[in-house]
């Protein structure tokens, strides 16, 4: 008979490994323990959270003994935030683990008795690790909100005190309250001085924080956006506002924000919308254009504050090469099916890789590589966090999400196939 018991009870444990999601696993009495925000080889005290049928989950209340990998983390905001759930493992470690993940995962998808399967050829290639493991990111979103929020009960109706009006994230869990956030690694380096910036904005305007409760306030989101081979930098935010009562405050926007470094757009966007992502954003342009520029290979992208655009420059030019030597070769292995395609491309062994993808974009083939882009994007493993669900590859039909557009061409609704 099991003794766990179900929520809120102790147990001292050692995690074995970590899962798909990024919890590390344990065992009591043979059943299996999702731990989060743990990491293999550390002793922890946790406490049952989550009492399923067949498993149970639970979190870490103290770490007894830390695991022989484990390294200190570089973020203070580390234990807090939520975002940068693997940061005190190495990165190589990282890949390592996420290496196993996939091939279990794979594994457990396999319909097939485990005999059988262990005979199939099939093969998970090494995982191409990011060529920055900080400050890869070109875009950040961050949260205004209030650090703590009470209500009380008078007259049968709920009233919400604000307190502490800040910038920061989400904490997972709590989408009513925002954490500080002073610095975070991910995003470019000058992030620290920029939030600064922000906190003296919010002091001497004072203008109100929206509450998503009340939906009253003004001051919604901070949207970040970088062109990481350019340098131009976007800053815009999103408030819950018409235009006539925002036009007499962009001058304060322009005072406080306008003479950054880089600078190529400055944006405030009227977002009256329920949820977090505006369906009708309306744009207004206070410095420089609605947009910036970046560049992959030969191509440059104009993209504005929603266009969808990996978030690691560096790592999707590597990504996308990979793309087109596994192209190359399956050419190669299959000559009578792919001949078109290599004749098309005009792609041959000893060239270089941009003079590769220039021909294939020449050739109208780049959007066939780009697809395939789209189903493989998790390849290339971001530093700190655990691997995300796998994208389901496109169905058919019309894709019109707004998406960045290669610079002087106009978006338009693009037929994706299987």
């Amino acid at each position: 008979m099991s003794t766990i018991a179900g929520p809120g009870q102790p147990f001292t444990v050692t995690i074995e490994k970590l899962t798909h999601g990024g919890a590390g696993l344990t065992h009591i009495e043979g059943i299996p323990v999702f731990v989060t925000d743990s990491i293999p080889g550390q002793q922890v005290e946790i406490v049952i959270t989550k009492n399923k049928e067949s498993y149970r989950e639970a979190k870490v209340v103290k770490v007894v003994r830390k695991a022989k990998d484990e390294i200190m983390p570089r973020c203070s905001h580390f234990h807090d935030c939520g975002g940068c759930v693997w940061q005190n493992l190495p990165y190589d470690k990282q890949i390592d683990y996420k290496e196993d993940i996939v091939r279990e995962t794979l594994e457990h998808l396999t319909p097939v008795d485990e005999s059988v399967r262990k005979s199939l050829p099939g093969r998970v290639l090494k995982i191409i690790p990011s060529p920055q493991v900080y400050h890869y990111r070109n875009k950040l979103e961050m949260s205004f909100g209030f650090q703590s929020m009470r209500v009380e009960e008078k007259a049968g109706r709920r009233i919400y005190f604000d307190e502490n009006p800040t910038i920061g994230f989400h904490q997972p869990g709590q989408w009513s309250t925002v954490l500080p956030i002073v610095e975070c690694h991910l995003y470019d380096e000058q992030i620290g001085m920029l939030l600064g910036s922000v906190r003296k904005f919010m002091e001497q305007t004072r203008l109100p924080v929206y509450n998503p409760k009340t939906q009253k306030g003004m001051l919604r989101t901070l949207l970040l956006r970088r062109g990481v081979q350019t340098g131009e930098q976007m800053i815009c935010f999103l408030v819950h506002a018409r235009k006539k009562e925002l036009e007499p405050l962009f001058q304060h926007f322009m005072t406080h924000f306008g003479g950054r470094s880089q600078l190529a757009s400055l944006l405030v966007v009227e977002h009256l919308g329920l949820n977090d992502k505006p369906e009708h954003p309306k744009l207004f342009p206070l410095i420089g254009k609605p947009t910036i520029t970046e560049r992959l290979f030969d191509l440059s992208f104009e993209i504005s504050p929603f266009s969808f655009f990996q978030t690691n420059t560096l790592g999707a030019e590597k990504l996308y090469r990979a793309i087109a030597e596994a192209a190359a070769e399956f050419t190669d292995r299959f000559p009578h099916c792919f001949s078109h395609l290599r004749q098309l491309a005009g792609a041959e062994q000893n060239q270089d890789h941009n003079q590769q993808y220039s021909q294939l974009r020449q050739s109208n083939m780049s959007h066939f590589y780009l697809l395939i882009g789209v189903s493989l994007q998790t390849s290339c493993a971001p530093s700190g966090s655990p691997p995300e669900n796998p994208p389901a590859r496109a169905a058919a039909g019309w894709n019109t999400a707004p998406r960045a557009e290669p610079a002087g061409q106009k978006a338009s609704p693009r037929k994706v196939s299987q």
